[in-house]
């Protein structure tokens, strides 16, 4: 189904992000998985566990798929009725929400980045 610009615009940001994310976290060895630059910092596994909270990289491709559909249903409605409280940003519309999600995945794919390039990361 044809999305709206806006829309569409949406989707293309949280898909590439999310696509960046699962292109930085696959092929890791378990040991790449689960290093950490130090013991307050989050290893390449937690952070797509955190983004995923299920099986890693297999989930995040049916939450993409999900995802999906959930944005060609945005695509038919006016999301500003469509409000959820975000427990820290109040009230977010549908939209709002998925632009929230695409910052917030961004985040952790720099974050993801800076960990494969300290030093001391297992190269194999």
């Amino acid at each position: 189904m044809p999305l709206p610009k806006p829309v569409d615009a949406l989707w293309i940001e949280l898909q590439s992000v999310r696509a960046e994310v699962l292109e930085e976290a696959e092929g890791l060895s378990q040991g790449q998985a689960d290093w950490k630059p130090s013991t307050e910092e989050w290893s390449v596994g937690e952070v797509v566990h955190h983004l995923t909270i299920a099986e890693l990289t297999a989930t995040m491709r049916a939450t993409r798929e999900r995802s999906r559909q959930s944005i060609e249903k945005l695509a038919t409605v006016d999301p500003r009725p469509l409000t959820f409280k975000h427990f820290r940003f109040g009230d977010l519309d549908l939209s709002q929400w998925w632009q929230l999600q695409a910052h917030h995945d961004g985040i952790h794919l720099a974050q993801i980045r800076e960990i494969k390039d300290a030093p001391g990361f297992p190269r194999a």
